[in-house]
């Protein structure tokens, strides 16, 4: 009543209205008005603030101790070694500083997916004691420009607030490269931003900040170079593959998470799983718990380990396929036939097992595993791993005067080594030993015509070799070829007997 009586006083005149708000008159047409822009603002201002405020919430951190040390990585020695200095200048930056000796400010850990490089960042943290901050190369682009050099600086910040701490960055080659527009000149795109404040960062910390970056990669070169010179990533460390004593180790180590049994031979599973990265092993280890599971079983055996091997090498068995006519198995196990006859006699492996039950995407599959655990590949062996990739066309054409589109895999794997031979390894027939590799690196588009032709003389060189090795052992391939009509799957030892009459002396 009050605030009526005080409007139709105050609101005598024509045309003059008036509220009450916070004491004050204010023109109600005006306020009106002005809502849709004021509220818009707001809108604005509440999308803008809210990344603003998780610029700097994206990183994981850990307290002083993470719970791992070097002693519980199995294997990687080589890259151990190498980070005992890292270790030496974290525990006491000061000593480094007082010799006027500049300490690593960064460290670049590579190697293949699934070999460890985060633990051993983590393991490194634990060994020093100390903080450990944890981001990816994906966490710094964001929709809103500027953000992603928000992010880096913020990332710093609190890494230098945490001193003496690790940094580290996983997959830094999401980051990508700086490019350049079509006039050579840098581009003005947010990556570019992005990589330019990382390295004023990497620049800007003191010989004792106590703050040690490590990045993290599979594609070493795709990271930026500016990175990687010396002075910002100055170490680069490779994360190898573990060797068969590590892979027993790692066997052991996640077998003592499942209910295994006490005849479990550690050292075959090791041999078995040549190449293979710790992440591998662990997955194979759970995935024999599964098909024990499976079975209804107390306990994982050694048959549940095998089958688990072979489902990481060769792919699960189909639940449901289509039936395949007696024509599609006779020309399977042929096909298979060849691989494996071919295989043990040119001795590019250990021949496991094959098989023309469907596994995966393959139809038959034969299974070879390395004799050791190799980083050289010589001239014969590659030739001769390309004569196993088409031995199972051959015996096709053996049998059938014509070949199927089942080699279609074969010829790929088998094109990329002849490839690799002839335009980067100088392994051609030819003797041509220019390397196709090095156009890429200063940056010129290579011709690969002539490439491809002496690889094609390559492949077809190889490919007759391949036809008068199974012609000579004809009766052998026919046995295996049988047996497999017969029985679907021989593992090595039988496939070993069924050659041996047949075998002609080199």
């Amino acid at each position: 009543m009050l605030t009526r009586a005080l409007y139709q006083r105050l609101g005598e005149k024509p045309g003059f209205t008036l509220a009450i708000v916070a004491g004050r008159g204010v023109d109600i047409g005006l306020l009106l008005s002005l809502l849709p822009t004021i509220l818009l603002l707001a809108l604005l201002a509440m999308i803008v603030a809210k990344p603003l405020a998780l610029a700097g919430n994206k990183f994981r951190f850990s307290k002083r101790d993470t719970g791992v040390r070097f002693q519980d990585i199995i294997g990687a020695n080589e890259a151990k070694g190498a980070l005992q200095e890292v270790v030496a200048f974290l525990q006491d930056p000061q000593r480094f500083a007082k010799v006027g000796a500049r300490p690593p400010r960064g460290v670049l850990l590579s190697g293949p997916p699934g070999t460890g490089k985060t633990l051993m960042a983590k393991a490194l943290a634990g060994e020093c004691g100390i903080h450990f901050i944890a981001a990816t190369g994906s966490d710094f682009s964001s929709m809103f420009l500027g953000m992603g050099i928000m992010r880096v600086r913020s990332l710093f910040r609190k890494a230098r607030a945490h001193a003496p701490c690790i940094l580290f960055i996983d997959e830094i080659d999401g980051l990508g490269r700086r490019s350049a527009n079509e006039r050579g000149e840098a581009a003005e795109s947010e990556g570019n931003r992005i990589i330019n404040q990382l390295l004023a960062e990497l620049d800007g910390f003191a010989n004792d900040s106590g703050v040690m970056v490590i990045g993290a990669t599979n594609f070493p070169d795709r990271v930026d170079p500016a990175l990687t010179r010396e002075g910002r990533f100055d170490r680069k460390i490779q994360m190898s593959l573990p060797t068969v004593a590590d892979r027993e180790g790692l066997f052991r180590l996640y077998a003592q998470k499942v209910t295994a049994t006490a005849d479990i031979d550690y050292a075959q599973l090791a041999r078995l799983t040549i190449g293979l990265a710790p992440a591998a092993i662990a997955y194979i280890v759970n995935h024999a718990a599964l098909v024990a599971a499976k079975r209804s079983g107390d306990t994982v055996a050694m048959t549940d380990f095998a089958e688990a091997i072979e489902v990481c090498r060769i792919g699960e068995l189909p639940l449901t396929a289509a039936a395949l006519t007696e024509a599609e198995r006779e020309r399977i196990a042929i096909h298979e036939a060849g691989h494996a006859l071919a295989g043990y006699l040119l001795n590019v492996g250990n021949v496991e097992k094959v098989t023309i039950v469907p596994r995966g995407p393959s139809l038959g599959v034969t299974l070879i595993t390395p004799v050791s655990d190799q980083r050289l590949y010589v001239h014969s062996f590659l030739e001769n791993r390309i004569k196993m990739l088409l031995a199972g066309r051959a015996a096709e054409l053996l049998g059938y005067r014509e070949c199927s589109s089942g080699a279609a895999q074969d010829l790929k794997e088998a094109s990329k080594i002849a490839l690799s031979m002839v335009a980067n390894l100088g392994l051609g027939d030819d003797g041509n030993l220019f390397s196709i590799e090095a156009l890429g690196e200063m940056n010129l588009r290579p011709d690969m015509k002539e490439p491809i032709a002496r690889a094609e003389q390559l492949l077809q060189r190889l490919g007759g070799e391949c036809e008068q090795l199974l012609h000579a052992h004809r009766g052998a391939l026919d046995a295996i070829t049988q047996a497999l009509l017969e029985k679907e799957s021989i593992d090595g030892d039988e496939l070993a007997a069924l050659i041996a009459p047949h075998r002609i002396a080199a």
